[in-house]
This record gives structure tokens, C-alpha cells and sequence, in this order.
């Protein structure tokens, strides 16, 4: 890569890491703590929220990705979505004095900051060649994970001396100062094509089109559907966890930033440990190997008293979290047809948002049923995403791993067998 070539790739990066500082921030430590503690808003109504917005983006998605992909504009839109996270973002601990207000805040916030990652992810080939994009991703991954660890440090000074609230602002702040590089410096250098609705129209009809091949690309959607089930229950886990260590483990604030520095600092090692197993040992068996450590972990969870015995899972979770997301992508790549990966990459990751609606209305069901029950409620929480998780976990059991045919026929053929 010449000079130049590796600044637009460090200043796209860039935006992977100012995103992070905004997410562990407000996502994992301290908004949903704020909420129920500083504003006594019930879970329920953070469960409630979250689900929709979940749904909103998963169904807003193929419009999002027609406008990526068929207007050929990326950045005016990535900085349009950010600043949607931003400014509201900057508005929680300064306007929101209701639980009501400071959700409306959090929604437009965090549709903003999903609705970017699609616009950000697009201009990965307008920074990188066919023979550098593997390096140039992990480039944006490891600038992801490096901005979870600098963002709970740099943030921890405002927390520790004016509270929760006292993290929004300077996150956000950091948010917009951090994606400035990106802003300025990356350029859409792709075909440019006039706007038509049609193609939004074309992207719902090819997404439904997909589904209705179930039954011939059989073992993808039985992996697709175990998906669904297992990254539900650790999507809601890992959405819950601030205010599960809280409330069951009596964690300070800086116990909570410790083991999320911890648990992310764990990330990216596992993710580059089971990408080498998993060429070694075949995919789906590691993949079967690292869902059975986030089984510990929900174990775990259900049943540790002790903080030290917390710290350890953090651990685990950590290497585990990096290791589920890079099993199941080459997996996906195994199962679908070489020239269809693009596609049925955008229906994973449909499922994935659609399963994030259903995990935190359980969680919530289950906590405002046990109330009476106290830190237990939590556990038993956990004990329900626990089966959910299961589901998936047998279903994957099901999954041969062999590719499927290039080219779908008009109507369904026998699928191989082993």
C-alpha cells in the first residue's frame, strides 16, 4: 500500500474506533444503570424499547443497504446517521429528566449509530483492494476493540466524578471528534447511480425471494435458524450484563469498567485463536466447541456468587465473544453458494437483528414476573435465555457442513446427502 492508500484506510479505522467509545459507553456501562437507578424507570420498559428499535432497524435494513449499494454515495450519509447518534447522544444527562425522555433520546441515538454502521461497512472497498480487504477489515475490527478499552478509560474520569450521567456527553463528544479523520479524509470513489425506489423495492423482493429457497439450501437455513437462538440469547446477555453484575454481584462502577476492559482486552486474541483452530479442527466443530464455553458461561451466570469467580468468566466471555463471531461468518461462507455469499451475508444479518427483538422483551417478562424474588430474578433471567440458547445449540447439531449448489433451480431438487 502507498502513503496514501494506508491514511484513507487509517482514517476509515478511525470511525471504527470513534463508534466503539460511543458503545461501550453507553450501550454496555452506564445508560441502562442511569435509567433504572438514577431515573427508577422499570427494565421492562428499556426491553420494550430496545426490541422495537431492534425491529426497526432489521426492517429498515434492505432499504439501508439498497441506498449503500444502488446510489453509490456513502460518506454524506455516514456523517448525516452519526451526527442522528451524536446530538441526542450529547442531549441525555442534560435534557432527559423522565425515564420517557431519556428513552426517546436513546432510540434516535441508537438507530443513528446502527443505521452508520451499514454506510461505514460499505466503503470497506473504497479503502482497501480485492488483495489487501481481509487485512484492511481486521484493521477496522482491531481499532474497534482497541476504542472499547481507551473509551472506558477515557471516560472513567467524567463517571467518577459526576456519576453515570456525566459519561454521555464527553462519549459522544469523542464519538464525532474520533470519526472526523473518516469524514474528511475517505472519498466515495465507486460508480455513482441516479436514485430510483426501485430499488428498494428490488432489495425487500430479493430478500424474500431468499427466504423462500429454505428448502433448497436446507443445511443454510438450519444454521441460519440456530443463529437465531443462540446469538438471541448472547446478544441479550451481553446487553444486560452492567446491570446484572449490579444487581446480583453488587459490582461498583469500577469493578464494572475493570471487567469490561478485561473481557474486551480478551476479544481479539480469541477471535484470532479460533480463526486458526477453526482451519485446523473444521468450522463447525469449533464453532460447537465455543458455544459450549458461553454454556459455562450462562452456567455461570445462573450460579456465581463470588466476584472472583465473575472476573474469570469475564475472561471467558471475552475470548468467546470474539470466537462465536469469527466461527459462525466462515461457516455461513462454507454453506452458501460462492456467488451468492453477499446475499445471504445480508439475510444473517436480518436474522441476527430480528433475534435482538425477542431476547430483551424475555429478559424483561422474566424480571417484572420474579420481582418478587429480587437478585434471583436475574438469574432466573438468565436461566430462560439459557434455553433459548439450547435451541440453537441442538439445532446446529443438524447442520451438515458441505457447500450448497451454486445456482438454486425453478423448483427444489433433493438435497445431497452425506
Amino acid at each position: 500500500m502507498d502513503a496514501r492508500s494506508t491514511v484513507r484506510l487509517l482514517a476509515w479505522a478511525s470511525y471504527d474506533f470513534a463508534n466503539s467509545i460511543w458503545a461501550i459507553n453507553i450501550l454496555t456501562l452506564y445508560f441502562l444503570l442511569w435509567l433504572t437507578d438514577d431515573l427508577k424507570t422499570p427494565e421492562l420498559a428499556y426491553s420494550l424499547v430496545y426490541s422495537g428499535l431492534m425491529l426497526l432497524v432489521a426492517v429498515s435494513s434492505p432499504l439501508l443497504g439498497a441506498v449503500s449499494d444502488r446510489y453509490g454515495r456513502r460518506v454524506p450519509f455516514l456523517v448525516f446517521f452519526t451526527l442522528l447518534c451524536v446530538i441526542p447522544g450529547m442531549l441525555f444527562g442534560v435534557l432527559a429528566r423522565s425515564g420517557t425522555e431519556a428513552l426517546a433520546l436513546f432510540a434516535v441515538a441508537t438507530f443513528g449509530y446502527m443505521a452508520a454502521s451499514v454506510f461505514y461497512n460499505a466503503l470497506l472497498p473504497d479503502v482497501s483492494s480485492a488483495g489487501n480487504r481481509g487485512f484492511a477489515s481486521g484493521v477496522g475490527i482491531g481499532a474497534g476493540y482497541l476504542g472499547n478499552v481507551l473509551g472506558v478509560l477515557l471516560i472513567k474520569p467524567f463517571v467518577d466524578a459526576g456519576g453515570r450521567a456525566a459519561a454521555f456527553f464527553p462519549a459522544a463528544l469523542a464519538f464525532f471528534l474520533f470519526a472526523l479523520p473518516c469524514f474528511l479524509l475517505v472519498r466515495d470513489i465507486g460508480p455513482r447511480a441516479p436514485w430510483s425506489w426501485d430499488h428498494v423495492r428490488a432489495s425487500y423482493r430479493q430478500a424474500i425471494g431468499t427466504i423462500r429457497q429454505a428448502g433448497y439450501y436446507k443445511e443454510l437455513f438450519k444454521f441460519i435458524a440456530a443463529r437465531f437462538f443462540y446469538e438471541d440469547a448472547i446478544a441479550t446477555f451481553m446487553a444486560f450484563i452492567s446491570v446484572f453484575l449490579t444487581r446480583v454481584a453488587d459490582f461498583t462502577t469500577s469493578e464494572l469498567q475493570l471487567i469490561v476492559i478485561l473481557a474486551t482486552a480478551c476479544a481479539l486474541p480469541g477471535a484470532l485463536l479460533y480463526g486458526w483452530v477453526a482451519d485446523r479442527l473444521g468450522v463447525k466443530r469449533t464453532l460447537m466447541l465455543v458455544l459450549a464455553q458461553w454454556a459455562v458461561i450462562f452456567v455461570g451466570g445462573i450460579t456465581a456468587a463470588e466476584k472472583p469467580v465473575f472476573f474469570a468468566l469475564a475472561v471467558l466471555t471475552g475470548i468467546s465473544l470474539g470466537a462465536v463471531g469469527t466461527c459462525d461468518r466462515v461457516l455461513l461462507t462454507r454453506l452458501a453458494p460462492p456467488d451468492r455469499v453477499g446475499e445471504f451475508f445480508g439475510l444473517y444479518v436480518l436474522v441476527g437483528r430480528v433475534a435482538a427483538v425477542v431476547g430483551p422483551v424475555l429478559w424483561g417478562l422474566t424480571l417484572t414476573a420474579f420481582a418478587s424474588l429480587g437478585p434471583t430474578s436475574y438469574r432466573l433471567a438468565v436461566l430462560a435465555l439459557f434455553v433459548v440458547f439450547w435451541v440453537g445449540f441442538g439445532l446446529l447439531l443438524r447442520v451438515r457442513e458441505f457447500p450448497a449448489p451454486a445456482v438454486a433451480p425453478t423448483r427444489p431438487a433433493p438435497h445431497p446427502t452425506d
